[in-house]
């Protein structure tokens, strides 16, 4: 093409040649663009499917996404995955184009996406270019430990995080009542409620509670851990949840039906709005049950299980604050959790699984506490097989691509 519009045509308009001539030179150019433009607009498209999407999962780790990427794979979905990025190649092969089904992007926890303010506007600008380009968002609200931290840092997270749920077609969330839950909030009518699978089995083969206590330094007459991620709260929230115990040792001594009990506390990380946690290791120096482990191991996340009895969530009175998942898994281990009465933790586990208390009530939690001991349970046969994380997540990848098709319908009419 570009011979011909820069010798050829050239070359016939200075020789003055007949009109016909230039006429065919044109048409020869013309066709030679066609060409580029089949080649740019249809070769370079993804492969139409009849009724299901290409879907690209983004997310802040590799492992963020593994099970419903698998699941949806079974089903016969084709999915990718990128770390906090869309890139454009993806962008253009996967846009609406004629009868093609266009794509659609996924946002998984978008507030954990390590990314500076330059690349959340990069961020930011590429979604708006996929929803020109006719490509639905989606995003899922799994809660985070942005939400329950004070600090600018965080405060950014959350900012970010609601952009991207703004500019989403649906927010897919695991807690019950979405509409009350984003009763304030801009999206409120395009959040959707899908419950979280169970994740049972998906840690390797744990050990007995005795190994694991003996590895970790807890005493062998321990009778009931509890055990608090101190990652993932704030210092204020951490001794709130030790003095609670401290608490609860002082009361289990005073009565003497249960003075023979010996109940320890396994605190795990660092505060997350702290990077030493001074006052933490000096209260723990002054009590003998409380064991503290300033470095977290997601590798040993087993043995944590296997060594405790109770999950400890002492969030404050945050109410966008707490992480189901992590409710979740322990429950799926036959484990107390113990959650703060908010909206993310409603109707998330049954009541013989989960004790609320009264966030920011420091009697309601050491009542709490109190209770746990007398809700020990084991999952049923049915249970047991419902929770298991491979027929949770197939279920789960059901009701998304019902999600993904009732997305395509409502971005294809909009379209016509």
């Amino acid at each position: 093409m570009l011979l011909i519009f820069f010798v050829h045509r050239l070359l016939l308009s200075l020789a003055h040649k007949p009109m016909s001539e230039r006429l065919m030179a044109a048409m020869a150019q013309a066709q030679s663009w066609g060409r580029i433009q089949q080649q740019f607009m249809l070769n370079n498209h993804a492969p139409t499917t009849l009724h299901t999407p290409c879907v690209l999962f983004v997310q802040s780790q590799p492992q963020d996404t593994v099970w419903p990427v698998q699941a949806l794979r079974k089903q016969g979905m084709y999915c990718s995955t990128s770390i906090a990025d869309l890139p454009f190649s993806w962008l253009w092969r996967h846009r609406a184009h004629h009868d093609a089904v266009p794509g659609i992007i996924h946002f998984y926890r978008p507030g954990a996406f390590p990314l500076n303010c330059w690349q959340r506007q990069q961020l930011l600008l590429k979604i708006w270019l996929a929803r020109q380009l006719g490509i639905g968002i989606i995003s899922t609200d799994t809660g985070g430990y942005w939400h329950n931290a004070g600090g600018l840092r965080y405060v950014t997270r959350r900012a970010f995080e609601d952009k991207i749920f703004a500019r989403s077609h649906i927010v897919l969330t695991f807690t019950r009542h979405a509409e009350q839950f984003y009763r304030t909030l801009p999206w409120r009518d395009r959040a959707s409620f899908l419950a979280h699978p169970g994740l049972r089995e998906v840690l390797p083969k744990m050990s007995d509670s005795a190994t694991a206590r003996m590895q970790l330094g807890i005493q062998a007459e321990a009778d009931f851990v509890y055990l608090c991620l101190a990652f993932l709260h704030t210092e204020r929230e951490v001794i709130q949840c030790m003095e609670a115990f401290s608490e609860l040792r002082i009361v289990l001594l005073k009565s003497e039906a249960t003075a023979t009990l010996n109940p320890q506390l396994l605190l795990l990380g660092t505060p997350i709005d702290k990077t030493q946690s001074a006052k933490i290791l000096k209260r723990a120096a002054l009590n003998s049950a409380i064991h503290v482990f300033l470095e977290y191991q997601p590798a040993d996340l087993a043995m944590y299980v296997a060594a405790t009895n109770a999950l400890v969530l002492p969030y404050a009175t945050v109410r966008m604050a707490g992480v189901p998942e992590l409710a979740m898994l322990f429950y799926s281990y036959e484990r107390i959790v113990i959650s703060p009465n908010l909206p993310r933790f409603h109707g998330l586990l049954p009541p013989h699984g989960g004790i609320l208390y009264n966030p920011g009530s420091h009697t309601s939690l050491v009542q709490a506490l109190l209770l746990a001991p007398k809700r020990t349970f084991k999952h049923t046969e049915k249970e047991a097989a419902m929770l298991h994380y491979q027929h949770g997540w197939r279920n789960y990848a059901l009701l998304l691509l019902d999600t993904y098709k009732t997305l395509l319908s409502h971005l294809t009419k909009k379209k016509n």
